[in-house]
């Protein structure tokens, strides 16, 4: 996968922005569900946003040195996804 990111060009930026998005909004709502005793819905939400944290990072650290745009896409997103991840919570809660 990090091969596959790093040869992809302006599309790996995307591709890391809307899955830190993703990943960081499912934080949140993992959370929430942690805070209403919803074992079970966080458990299964914390296993895919792990993964999607583990492939995002593994991708912008490997590429780091050549291309650290990679990094300021990642804490843009990282950001957004926090407000994203409010949002949802507002509007399920």
């Amino acid at each position: 996968m990090n091969t596959l990111l790093t040869e992809l060009g302006v599309l790996s930026y995307f591709i890391i922005f809307f899955a830190k998005i993703i990943e960081v909004s499912m934080s949140t709502i993992r959370i929430m569900f942690v805070a209403k005793g919803e074992r079970g819905k966080a458990a299964i939400i914390a296993f895919f946003e792990i993964f999607i944290w583990i492939i995002i990072v593994s991708s912008v650290l490997t590429g780091l040195n050549e291309d650290p745009i990679r990094a300021l896409v990642y804490c843009a997103a990282f950001a957004i996804g926090n407000y994203m991840g409010v949002f949802i919570e507002s509007k399920l809660a």
